[in-house]
């Protein structure tokens, strides 16, 4: 709503609303600093560490023609079609596999090796002497330990089991490793249900990696999209998918490095907001990564797949997608980046926001409307408002509103007045002719007397027990 305010007293309040949504966000980002590198985040899953089994599968993201001829590639799809050739929407699909143990070696062979061949990523050691066991006889009289090399037999056995054995390790890899991906979101899931409240799973790519001059590096990857974890105990399998809400660029990343340009950075946002590019994206996404990295920098590139470097001092984005857990706190950060954003072009402020600055105003009313200073009678008696008991200046001006727009939100601790406004709407309207029914819980029956050629209304509604 406008304010009836001279430019003076405009420009004051747009200046100190500014400079308290500017404290808010600096106080939040002191309290939560932005996580420049992926790895500080509470939790990450590389797609690019999946093993390749069949318990693990990714979804794909494919463009599509709508029906307008616009493309758009924010269509997710199964990479395989199920049994009867409907796609299902997923984003990474993760079933418990079956592992086979290691082939058993010969019984000549267990009490010469150690510990740590049961397991696929041991290794194979044996014991070179074994003490005489009891009851054995002596070694040309003497008592001495036994080697396993002086038997020639041992040595070919050991050699023949451990083929197998690196047989089952080659083939049991993916299994195990896939074993491990399932144990990891099965750990993942019991965090987020402990924590839902603080913590949210997401997905990104995009990853920047830079070393801005005069500022901390950078590793994080810029296209985020939320993720819900489902968990299916009667397979066992873990899917995720997205959610309803759509991507978001990290723009908390650009806000403490210089020249950046914010409002070609706004205008990447304004372009995500209405094209809605997934992070798995296919050229499309890549097209967008290339826009916004010559945004960051004059030197900034644009690379399908990451390799490893030193340290860059231009901005660099590949294609390296990554799963990981954040704390709820970014959008905070978005919503105060918004609102400044919106105070910088808005020439109306709200009279709730200049009452909080300390400058009063008093706001234009519509063209024939009444001042509600002619309700506000000292002794509450109005002859326009038909209250059963005295009434306040506030009582009377909402049960004048009820009768004007015939709805009215009162809100307010229990003991102050609130029911009488639901047995004077029903009087209103019996007064006015008019029909309305509306239950209100606490309050007494009440009938009322309406004019005559109407009918008579009554509402009726529980008592507090007690």
């Amino acid at each position: 709503m406008k304010q009836d305010i001279s430019n003076t007293l405009h420009d004051q309040a747009h200046a100190k609303s500014i400079q308290i949504f500017r404290y808010l966000q600096a106080l939040h980002q002191l309290r939560n600093p932005t996580k420049r590198d992926i790895q500080e985040q509470v939790w990450n899953l590389w797609f690019h560490g999946l093993p390749h089994h069949p318990c693990i599968r990714r979804g794909t993201i494919s463009s599509a023609v709508d029906e307008s001829g616009d493309v758009s590639d924010n269509q997710l799809l199964e990479g395989q079609k199920n049994e009867v050739g409907a796609s299902e929407d997923f984003i990474l699909k993760v079933r418990r596999p079956v592992l086979r143990d290691p082939p058993e070696p010969p019984r000549e062979l267990l009490p010469w090796l150690q510990n740590g061949w049961q397991r696929i990523d041991g290794q194979v050691l044996v014991h070179p002497t074994l003490p005489i066991a009891a009851g054995q006889a002596p070694i040309n009289g003497h008592t001495q330990p036994l080697q396993f090399n002086d038997n020639p037999q041992r040595k070919q056995l050991l050699e023949s089991w451990m083929a197998k054995r690196a047989t089952w390790v080659q083939e049991e890899t993916p299994a195990y490793q896939a074993m491990t991906i399932f144990e990891r979101l099965y750990a993942l899931q019991a965090q987020i249900e402990r924590e839902s409240e603080r913590l949210e799973l997401m997905v990104g790519d995009g990853l920047l990696v830079w070393q801005p001059k005069g500022g901390m590096p950078i590793n994080h990857p810029v296209l985020l999209l939320r993720l819900e974890l489902h968990f299916h105990p009667e397979i066992p399998e873990f899917t995720l998918v997205q959610t309803d809400r759509p991507a978001e660029l990290y723009t908390a990343l650009f806000q403490s490095i210089p020249g950046i340009n914010a409002s070609a950075l706004a205008s990447c946002r304004d372009a995500l907001d209405q094209q809605g590019w997934h992070p798995l994206g296919g050229e499309e996404t890549s097209t967008f990564f290339k826009r916004l990295v010559t945004l960051l920098s004059p030197y900034g590139e644009f690379a399908e797949k990451s390799s490893p470097q030193q340290t860059i001092h231009a901005p660099r984005i590949t294609r390296d997608p990554v799963l990981f857990l954040r704390n709820r706190t970014l959008g905070f950060n978005t919503a105060l980046e918004s609102i400044l954003e919106d105070l910088s072009g808005r020439d109306d402020l709200p009279s709730s926001l200049t009452n909080i600055v300390g400058i009063a105003t008093s706001a234009e009313r519509q063209v024939g409307e009444p001042n509600p200073s002619i309700f506000s009678s000292p002794n509450g008696e109005d002859e326009h408002i038909l209250l059963s008991k005295p009434a306040n200046a506030e009582q009377l001006e909402i049960a004048r509103r009820l009768e004007k727009v015939g709805a009215v939100l009162v809100q307010g601790p229990p003991g102050t007045g609130k029911n009488p406004y639901h047995r004077q709407s029903v009087r209103a309207f019996a007064r006015t002719g008019k029909e309305r029914t509306r239950h209100q819980p606490y309050s007494q029956s009440f009938t009322g007397t309406p004019r005559e050629g109407c009918r008579t209304i009554t509402t009726t509604v529980r008592e507090r027990p007690g």
